[in-house]
């Protein structure tokens, strides 16, 4: 696999760009090249939470939950991102392989800048680096603007520290209001992401921009998001709803 990666990203590529299907990052091989760039997902790419509740697929279960309960798609994504925001901040993270922080050290020592692309909220942007800092990951700082800012206060896009914060919004269309803000020019973007539909939307991006694209659909969680029960993480939220729908001074009432 890697040697025909590897003579893949040797020999020059369309602006379309490809995708490929890989199970680990050590699948992965990024040419050395200038003016490349590398933008890494987050949540089931980079770290993941260490129970059900919570997790990325966790996300899309309970908001087509709250949508088939007669709310409306914009009253769903409110609730679930309140109540992802809530356990995230409560809960302990994971790396999804051991190998990911030799992986981004490699980027580093090899002077190839990597950055985060996440569909998490603004409100999530210092948990989320606490949970990788705990992981033993480092997003590039040294060619990024660190500070925390809005990139487009309609959307609530937001950058901070190495990372870009969706808000749940479309990946191609944030990648290229981040270029345009930072007047950033890269010539080849490599993207890594568990979701086809992620890959794809910053590859249009990248069309739109001129950027050759390669991408990795990474399937390493495949196994477990298939797996993924409702019973077992409505047990475990049952735990912290109180404390989640603010009623837990009720429960410690009733317990006095």
């Amino acid at each position: 696999m890697k040697t025909s990666l590897f003579f893949y990203l040797l020999v020059p590529i369309a602006i379309f760009g490809e995708i490929f299907e890989v199970n680990s990052f050590e699948q992965i091989v990024v040419p050395e090249e200038k003016n490349l760039l590398v933008i890494l997902d987050i949540d089931n790419t980079l770290i993941r939470l260490k129970q059900d509740l919570g997790s990325d697929q966790w996300f899309y279960h309970r908001f087509d939950e709250l949508k088939n309960g007669g709310r409306s798609s914009s009253e769903a994504l409110s609730r679930v991102a309140a109540e992802f925001n809530g356990i995230q901040s409560l809960s302990q993270s994971q790396l999804v392989e051991e190998c990911i922080p030799k992986f981004l050290e490699g980027l580093r020592q090899k002077g190839i800048p990597f950055m985060g692309l996440t569909f998490r909220s603004f409100e999530l942007s210092k948990r989320t680096h606490q949970q990788l800092n705990d992981c033993g990951i480092r997003l590039q700082t040294d060619v990024f603007d660190r500070k925390p800012q809005f990139l487009d206060h309609d959307t609530f896009l937001f950058s901070f520290d190495g990372a870009i914060f969706t808000n749940g919004g479309n990946k191609g269309i944030a990648f290229l209001k981040w270029l345009d803000f930072f007047s950033q020019k890269w010539e080849h973007i490599v993207v890594v992401d568990d979701k086809l539909a992620h890959l794809e939307a910053v590859e249009k991006a990248a069309q739109i921009a001129k950027i050759k694209f390669t991408g990795f659909r990474y399937g390493h969680l495949d196994g477990l998001v298939k797996e993924f029960c409702p019973n077992r993480t409505q047990l475990q939220y049952s735990f912290i709803k109180p404390l989640v729908d603010g009623t837990l001074h009720l429960v410690a009432e009733e317990k006095i």
